[in-house]
């Protein structure tokens, strides 16, 4: 982890007593994404959970807290799971960036050509949000959808998803992109963006050699 305060002997606490409960006769499995999954959260992280049952419960009044940490949970059955299955980032990197917590996953990985559409409108998304004045925090959501785009990419060329910036830096051999990690990679320490302008430049280059 890249939160200092959070560690791994006081994760492991919390996500035991998160499973504890969630836990119904229904449950089917609990699983985390993002970056506590892909072991990269920092201090400004939230934590992404998946609860899936096997049929439709009551969601719980309250889930156990990780100080300094907002939990976002999706809880759904299965078969409200399999109804939105696309393309879309959502979708697609849950299945690469899991961390199973209880039982077992329904992720599943859409077909290549569902994925490249998603990669398109994710693109677009981008595009559309680069002329408006960002805020730090999305800045910080445009980065990460980038950071998606380039992990994608190498999947959809080399059927490789590098799963931590580390990774994803080590072989990238566009300038472009690897600045962009650079400045990702500062945001998940915590640290405040500094050169928006800059920051705003490299995204839109890295758009326009995807729209040409």
């Amino acid at each position: 982890m890249l939160n200092s305060e959070i560690t791994p002997i006081r994760f492991a606490t919390y996500a035991k007593r998160l499973v504890n409960r969630l836990k119904t006769p229904a449950l089917r499995g609990v699983i985390l994404t993002g970056s506590f999954a892909r072991g990269e959260a920092g201090p400004k992280s939230d934590l992404d959970v998946w609860c899936f049952y096997h049929k439709e419960v009551m969601k719980p009044l309250y889930l156990p807290q990780l100080p300094g940490v907002p939990v976002h949970l999706r809880s759904m059955t299965i078969e409200e799971y399999e109804l939105t299955m696309s393309g879309e980032k959502d979708v697609v990197a849950p299945y690469f960036e899991q961390l199973v917590l209880y039982g077992d996953t329904p992720f599943q990985l859409p077909k290549k050509e569902s994925i490249q559409s998603g990669k398109i409108n994710l693109l677009h998304s981008i595009e559309s949000r680069l002329n408006t004045s960002a805020t730090n925090e999305e800045m910080y959501d445009l980065l990460n959808g980038v950071m998606y785009l380039m992990r994608i990419e190498r999947y959809l060329s080399m059927l490789e998803y590098p799963l931590t910036i580390s990774d994803l830096y080590s072989t990238e051999q566009d300038k472009t992109n690897r600045k962009l990690i650079e400045c990702f990679s500062t945001c998940l320490l915590g640290d405040e963006i500094q050169d928006s302008a800059h920051i705003l430049s490299l995204l839109k280059e890295f758009v326009m050699k995807r729209s040409e």
